[in-house]
């Protein structure tokens, strides 16, 4: 019989996939597109800008909550395309009177606007950015809420309505409220994806740590566990990032020190994703529609982290794959290995530092020369090679 301490340790080893790297030939390429602030990223690999005044200037009356956004004059929205070997090409210059509104844009170019008080169908509409037709609503309309959140590929609206806490979820068919599990503070979206399953947080506790949770009209709420290995070695709590369109979830296992190890949660069961060798610690920074991870491994217990002390990779099918030989970079420019600075889009993103249409890309943020890393901040487009 093996001692203990070799039986700990291979279980560790095979539950965290913490022994190794597997190397792959490139399976994706990037693009640089500068530093700029995506608002949406469309199925059809446009991306989305608002240019105008928005998020609460110096003159303007701030929005019910920093991720929205609400116009105070009227507002330009521009559309811009990435592709290899040919120019940028900006798509149509939508300009529209977004002036004391709030909206919201999902992956198919639907953005939906209302005004601060709506309450009858009137008071919101829906702009094509394909064909520049805004259209107001017919008959049923969404009910009064505090603030909405997301505008689902599907149509729905989803935020949180009146004084329970409540998640709502409302369509023109339908609309559903989601309370928290017994004992649970209340709950964070995350995400939704088209099937209409949705990615949530619930609070634990007053001081923040989370419990991810997956929501389905079929099942109602389901936390996600922790596997059992993982809460030996300390992680106890765990947090949502990301849902693909089958329904997995990317997120992290939390130590009480802050410490995070990337998890999946695979139709309901984790696996975690690990780190890389030299490194004691993950994070997920985003998932593309078809569940490629991209990952982060430190040493911190931060995901604010210093440019050189983490390393980007990726995660598929279970396989880890060095970022360097599975990135093709498009015009000599390849994301730099290092996972960057402040990761995140503001108020556009939650936890992570990418977005992800259905088509399988994923635009990802690096910010580094904020950290004196030496490398300039940049956005990437990463897509899969064809």
């Amino acid at each position: 019989m093996k001692p203990l301490k070799f039986v700990i340790y291979g279980a560790f080893c095979a539950a965290l996939l913490l022994c190794g790297t597997a190397m792959a030939a490139a399976t994706l390429k990037t693009e640089s597109w500068g530093v700029q602030q995506p608002l949406a990223f469309l199925d059809d690999g446009r991306i989305v800008v608002v240019t105008g005044t928005n998020t609460v200037p110096n003159n303007c009356p701030p929005a019910t909550r920093p991720d929205q956004l609400q116009g105070c004059s009227p507002l330009k929205i521009e559309t811009e395309y990435l592709a290899a070997g040919t120019p940028n090409n900006m798509g149509p210059n939508l300009p529209v009177d977004f002036l004391n509104k709030t909206f919201l844009i999902n992956h198919a170019g639907k953005v939906i606007y209302w005004t601060q008080t709506a309450s009858v169908p009137s008071d919101y509409s829906v702009l094509d950015i394909n064909s520049g037709v805004s259209t107001p609503f017919a008959s049923e309309s969404p009910p009064p809420c505090n603030y909405w959140l997301k505008f689902s590929d599907s149509g729905a609206l989803i935020g949180f309505c009146g004084s329970t806490g409540n998640l709502t979820v409302w369509s023109a068919s339908s609309t559903q409220s989601i309370a928290p599990p017994s004992g649970y503070l209340g709950l964070n979206f995350v995400a939704v994806n088209t099937p209409g399953q949705i990615a949530l947080n619930g609070v634990v506790s007053a001081a923040g740590s989370t419990r991810a949770m997956v929501w389905s009209v079929a099942t109602g709420v389901k936390i996600l566990p922790i596997p059992l290995i993982s809460s030996i070695f300390g992680y106890v709590t765990s947090e949502a990032v990301a849902i693909d369109e089958a329904g997995d979830i990317l997120g992290n296992l939390v130590k009480s020190d802050g410490s995070r190890l990337a998890v999946i949660w695979q139709r309901g069961s984790p696996k975690t994703i690990g780190t890389l060798p030299g490194y004691r610690n993950s994070f997920a920074l985003g998932m593309s529609s078809r569940g490629l991870v991209l990952a982060c491994a430190n040493n911190e217990t931060t995901t604010n982290t210093s440019p050189d002390t983490t390393k980007l990779f990726l995660w598929n099918k279970g396989v880890k794959q060095n970022w360097s030989s599975s990135v093709v970079a498009v015009g000599g420019t390849l994301v730099p290995s290092a996972c960057g600075g402040f990761l995140g889009f503001g108020p556009y993103d939650y936890l992570n530092a990418s977005l992800a249409n259905r088509s399988g890309q994923l635009i990802y943020q690096y910010v580094g020369s904020a950290f004196g890393g030496g490398t300039p901040s940049d956005t990437f487009l990463i897509s899969p090679l064809k």
